[in-house]
Order: C-alpha cells, then structure tokens, then sequence
C-alpha cells in the first residue's frame, strides 16, 4: 500500500498513537508533494504524524515498480535537498514564499502551504548506516535517528557517529532520539 495514503485514513480513524514512515527513500516522492501530503495528513491527526527519510538502498524495489535508483552519492544530494525543502516548506510563515535552487530540485516562489498542525514542523526521523553524510544530515535535520540493521555494536557505533556530528554542529547530541 502507499504508506501516505494508509497514514491519512489511520489519522481519521485513531486519537492517539503516532503515524509516520519509519524511514522511506528519498526516490520514491518529489520534496513538494511529499511536504504537502505530510503535512495534510498531521491537519488530519491532529498533529500526530512523524516523517521518516533515508537515501535508500533497495534496488529490486525500484525496478518493481519502475523507480530510478541513482548512484548512491546522487541519492544522499537528494536526501540534503529533499529535507533543506520539506522543512523550509513547512517553517516559511504563513503568506512569505519559499523557493530553493539544488542540482536535483527546484522550487520557485511556492506559498508553502498547508501547513502542519504541529508548528514548526512534524518530527523528522532520518535512518541509515552511511557513516559519513548520514550523521551529518541527521545532525542538521532529525528529531530522531534510526540505525538500519545492524548488530549491538555496529548500532552503538552509528549513534557515536551521530552524537559527534550533532556536537560538531553546535547541537546538544542527546538532542536527538536514539532507534
């Protein structure tokens, strides 16, 4: 099932438990309408929704439904802009305009609108064992980190990776949720 329309009618129908993606690839949806879907389905929670991004890495998923899988280095430049666009969408005040210029997407004078119920933003999980851009890109956007399939320690050490590049970002590491 698509994971945003499954969302939107769970909001409608429960009060209280948390929805959202845990994590889904940056290829599989455009940051606009993704910011758009996203923050309609808080609206209908209520402001119980989370959005889980990541650079991706099943291929066969791809090719089962006829979804670009690009090189690795191009899908983590996706991932920075998607989420430098979903959050500017989402914190831009109500009647400025939010544009961006990036090699993968561009976005011109957008209203940025809906907004989501939860102000600034939904929290934004982002998941992956890349041991380089991952705890950067979670140090400047992610609410939460989500260490993929790995061992104890092989999860111990992608959360250190992740607290040393929130500290290196001025940011307190234990600001982040560990998962």
């Amino acid at each position: 099932t698509d994971a945003w329309v499954t969302l939107a009618a769970l909001a409608v129908q429960t009060t209280r438990i948390r929805l959202g993606t845990l994590v889904s690839p940056v290829t599989f949806r455009h940051p606009g309408p993704l910011a758009v879907a996203v923050a309609q389905a808080d609206q209908m929670s209520g402001g119980r929704v989370e959005l889980g991004l990541g650079a991706g890495w099943f291929d066969a998923e791809h090719d089962a439904y006829g979804i670009p899988f690009p090189p690795l280095g191009d899908r983590f430049a996706m991932l920075e802009e998607q989420l430098a666009i979903i959050t500017g969408l989402w914190t831009a005040k109500v009647g400025e305009r939010f544009s961006f210029t990036g090699k993968h997407y561009t976005v011109t004078d957008s209203p940025a609108l809906p907004k989501p119920a939860q102000q600034p933003r939904p929290p934004v999980i982002i998941g992956g064992g890349g041991q380089k851009r991952t705890p950067r890109i979670a140090a400047a956007y992610a609410d939460e980190y989500n260490a993929a399939f790995s061992r104890v320690a092989g999860t111990q050490a992608a959360f250190e990776r992740v607290r040393t590049a929130a500290t290196a970002a001025g940011r307190p590491a234990d600001s982040l949720v560990y998962s």
